[in-house]
């Protein structure tokens, strides 16, 4: 019984050790950037795996963009990048004193100097590069609540937030491949309502009184046997189910 118990100690400890020392996780979410000062374009990242996109709303012009292409590949790594740095996507550490973010994927070019990576996950000289510390002051179990990245004299902080505010979803709607590149990122999908009439449940089978009409896009959140979780973007965003024979 006290190897059995002992055994169980050690496996929560070794599991204790990785999530803490596997940055990579800690970072997975949305996060906005604090402006130093009012004026500023509004910036958000969203990591996903080993993942990211950044997306900047512009302020003069109230519209959005997605600055990556079509995605970042980011990690850590501990010695500085410029005395050596990873070769290929296996090579990125979980955690580390740097990190690391290589913002284009590389087709045609044929120079020695390349940035970004391949579609082979090769790795060349990182976009960007920074160190970086995460806010962990917080009692055991909660997720960090700021990044800050080192870039220069001043850190670029970071705090997390839920999701991506609906205005600038709605402004990234209206640039039509920057959105394409959003939704391939998240991995959902964009479908149109069929039905005259498609009620929007709360939940599966739990229908309320709003409802879409025929030609209504809706992004597909998430996938559940006979039902889709969806967002329409419409005068206001509402998020529901609608079942799946109920789009094209």
């Amino acid at each position: 019984m006290k190897k059995i118990i002992l055994v169980i100690l050690t496996l929560l400890f070794c599991e204790f050790s990785f999530s803490q020392n596997n940055k990579i996780n800690q970072f997975i979410g949305v996060w906005e950037f604090v402006p130093p000062k009012e004026g500023y374009d509004s910036f958000w990242i969203i990591f996903k795996d080993n993942k990211s996109i950044d997306i900047t709303f512009w302020l003069e012009s109230k519209k959005a963009s997605i600055y990556n292409e079509p995605y970042s590949y980011y990690g850590f790594w501990d010695a500085s990048p410029y005395d050596t740095r990873p070769k290929h996507l296996k090579d990125l550490k979980t955690t580390g004193k740097y990190v690391l973010f290589y913002d284009d994927l590389i087709e045609n070019d044929k120079s020695d100097n390349k940035i970004g990576y391949d579609k082979f996950g090769n790795l060349y000289k990182p976009t960007r590069s920074c160190d970086w510390s995460i806010n962990d002051e917080l009692p055991e179990g909660l997720p960090p609540t700021t990044i800050n990245f080192n870039f220069g004299k001043d850190p670029d902080v970071y705090k997390k937030i839920d999701r991506i505010p609906d205005y600038v979803l709605l402004a990234l709607k209206e640039n039509k491949k920057h959105w394409q590149k959003y939704l391939s990122f998240m991995e959902h999908g964009e479908r149109k309502i069929t039905l005259l009439k498609s009620f929007i449940c709360s939940e599966p089978n739990k229908p309320t009184q709003m409802y879409l009409l025929k030609g209504d896009e809706v992004e597909i959140l998430e996938t559940q046997d006979d039902w889709l979780k969806i967002r329409y973007y419409g005068s206001k965003t509402i998020e529901g189910w609608i079942r799946k024979t109920d789009v094209e």
